[in-house]
């Protein structure tokens, strides 16, 4: 894919995500090939292509939290965090502001997943050793925060969370810098009010 520098590299991203990446029952090693060609090719997905990377990337992370941490493991975190990032930039572009006062992201991309459970799997995933879901949970409490309605990060901290996060000691390798972010992120949510649901 890297060879190439125009649309053509990625003409297979649709596809892949119906056939490999989203259906039920794909193969293990088959989902970690269509993986590594859609980290590179998730910008070029459709809406509805991203909107089923991100399910199932979504779905695999909450099935497989208390695995040791995985290949799979990885790219499902990395997939749904680029395919976040993709969205929202996608959103900014077109000037989708109404996306961002309603619920966001999140609304657009992963309804019907249950968003505390997906916190759950990320964090619990860190704590497994997987530096990249660091990462993903900063993503989220980011993205909440661009919107008007959605407290269920917030909402979903807790000090017994914190507790969790502290007690990754020393935090997984590469996300040395991340770490102490993320805490500042949990700490911040703690002192912040939840909006009341509308």
């Amino acid at each position: 894919v890297e060879r190439f520098s125009d649309d053509t590299a990625c003409v297979a991203t649709d596809i892949l995500v119906d056939t490999l990446w989203a259906a039920s029952g794909a193969d293990e090693e088959a989902r970690q090939v269509a993986a590594d060609y859609l980290l590179h090719c998730v910008g070029h997905a459709s809406r509805e292509a991203k909107r089923g990377i991100a399910g199932a990337s979504a779905s695999m992370l909450v099935a497989h939290k208390s695995m040791p941490k995985s290949l799979l493991l990885r790219r499902a975190v990395e997939l749904l965090q680029k395919t976040l990032e993709a969205w929202d930039s996608v959103a900014l572009q077109v000037g989708e502001n109404t996306s961002r006062s309603v619920g966001g992201v999140f609304d657009d991309l992963l309804a019907g997943q249950n968003l505390p459970a997906l916190l759950t799997a990320a964090l619990a995933v860190y704590r497994n050793g997987e530096a990249s879901a660091c990462s993903l949970l900063r993503l989220m409490f980011r993205l909440e925060e661009q919107t008007s309605k959605s407290s269920f990060v917030h909402e979903w901290v807790s000090v017994k969370r914190l507790n969790q996060l502290e007690r990754i000691d020393p935090p997984p390798a590469g996300s040395e810098m991340c770490a102490p972010a993320l805490h500042a992120d949990f700490k911040r949510a703690l002192t912040l009010p939840v909006m009341p649901s509308s």
